[in-house]
């Protein structure tokens, strides 16, 4: 949903690549926090284990396998793979799904540990990239076009099997939170955090507006799904799908002309501004 603006090169860099390594980095780091409050929750329904503590066992469990499947996962993939390739044992299109498959197998690690897959899988990423990053360039345009893929058929599932049946149950309340959701919750820390950085006002909304968004919210329902049951849980699916909804046609309907109108203006500045300094051009999906 914030591809058009990452990509768009009338932005600064500055601001393309700090929404770039936003979107990269806020994912992996909400999905911890995530999956405490889910044990939480389900130790207060009577879900979890019973017994003092069960909620922590269950998270550390969640977060702690799930980061050392990652980290061990992605450190022998990058090794085997390096030095499969220096060998010359491996090449062309095998070295792309060598690397994609070191994901599949961090999840799966994961999952037998009773870990987080989707954590593995982030974690090993970051130790992939950092130790094979020869390896990454040859991955890239294999994984954005695999990426777009999914993307599409993820969307096509959410508004065919997940949105349909329950527009229903958007009541006014729902629709009013997803309303405040992705303006004044979405908006507001973004200002906080950016406050005293001389940014001008406009990129800090636009920073907040286009900032936290993506993919997650579904997945993070679908565990909601999985590992809950009882009073509420669709009360909170729903308003989450809501939210996913309006951020799709929101979040699309502003994207390239608000990027324009910023940009302009940013080029019609004579002063120096924060958001004009250097910044390091990194991959974009889709760029």
């Amino acid at each position: 949903m914030g591809q058009a603006v990452v990509s768009d090169q009338r932005l600064p860099v500055r601001l393309r690549q700090g929404l770039n390594v936003e979107s990269g980095l806020n994912d992996g780091i909400a999905l911890p926090v995530v999956t405490v409050l889910i044990a939480i929750v389900g130790a207060e329904l009577g879900d979890a284990a019973a017994g003092a503590g069960s909620w922590v066992a269950f998270a550390a469990e969640q977060v702690g396998f799930g980061v050392l499947a990652g980290v061990v996962i992605g450190a022998v993939g990058a090794v085997a793979l390096t030095r499969a390739g220096a060998a010359g044992a491996i090449e062309g299109v095998f070295r792309q799904l060598a690397a994609i498959s070191v994901a599949v197998a961090a999840y799966a690690g994961a999952s037998l540990l009773d870990g987080n897959g989707f954590m593995a899988a982030f974690v090993a990423g970051l130790v992939f990239g950092h130790l094979a990053a020869e390896e990454c360039a040859a991955v890239v345009d294999f994984t954005q076009d695999e990426g777009e893929l999914l993307t599409a058929i993820t969307f096509t599932v959410f508004g065919a099997s997940l949105v349909g049946p329950l527009l229903d149950e958007f009541t006014w309340q729902i629709v009013l939170y997803a309303v405040l959701s992705l303006t004044v919750v979405r908006i507001a820390p973004v200002l906080l955090a950016m406050s005293g950085t001389g940014t001008l006002l406009e990129t800090r909304v636009f920073t907040g507006w286009f900032g936290p968004r993506g993919l997650a919210s579904i997945l993070f329902a679908l565990l909601v799904l999985e590992e809950l049951a009882g009073p509420g849980i669709d009360t909170v699916v729903a308003t989450v799908l809501c939210t996913v909804l309006l951020s799709v046609y929101a979040h699309g309907a502003t994207a390239s002309w608000w990027t324009a109108r910023l940009a302009r203006r940013l080029e019609d500045i004579d002063d120096d501004v924060p958001e004009m300094g250097p910044a390091t051009e990194m991959p974009t999906r889709g760029g």
